[in-house]
């Protein structure tokens, strides 16, 4: 990209609002996204001053939300290329030949959390065997805590779906 002449200087910092305004529209983090969005900024302003069709037909914050949404897709696309290469990465052997991705916690297994909440707050060993229950057991599937009619041969549910004895 060429660099701005003076008028475009002067349009661009009477314009620079235009990405704090789409960083708070999309929620986006300043610091992950400020450079990249300044890039795709400057260029809609050099778009801009350089097509006089443009000019007539847009406003020039449409232009500029329009090249700075592209470049945030772009690094959306990116980064999820990215993630693949690093969980496909993942499945390599390492040097006692075992996975990289089995080395890592299973970010939905009910009994480690368990056992770390049972770390966390302290708890005896007598209650570990109740939080190892509980974290095992399927889900109770009543509503507000109660057994279905008939069903009398567990204890009722907790509000969180987890069986009671």
């Amino acid at each position: 990209m060429e660099a701005l002449n003076q008028k475009e200087r002067k349009f661009a910092e009477e314009h620079h609002a235009l990405i704090y305004a789409f960083l708070r529209y999309y929620h986006l983090p300043e610091a992950e996204y400020y450079d990249l969005l300044a890039i795709a900024y400057l260029r809609a302003v050099k778009e801009y001053n350089s097509k006089p069709e443009l000019r007539g037909k847009y406003e020039f914050s449409t232009i500029a939300f329009q090249k700075m949404r592209d470049a945030k897709i772009k690094k959306y696309h990116a980064d999820r290329v990215r993630d693949a290469y690093i969980a496909f990465s993942l499945n390599d052997l390492n040097a006692e030949g075992n996975e990289y991705v089995a080395q890592l916690p299973d970010p939905h297994d009910r009994l480690r959390e368990a056992q770390e909440s049972v770390v966390r707050r302290g708890t005896t060993e007598g209650n570990y065997a109740s939080t190892y229950r509980a974290a095992t057991e399927p889900p109770c599937k009543t509503f507000g805590g109660e057994r279905p009619p008939g069903d009398h041969k567990r204890g009722s549910c907790s509000r969180y779906g987890i069986l009671e004895r």
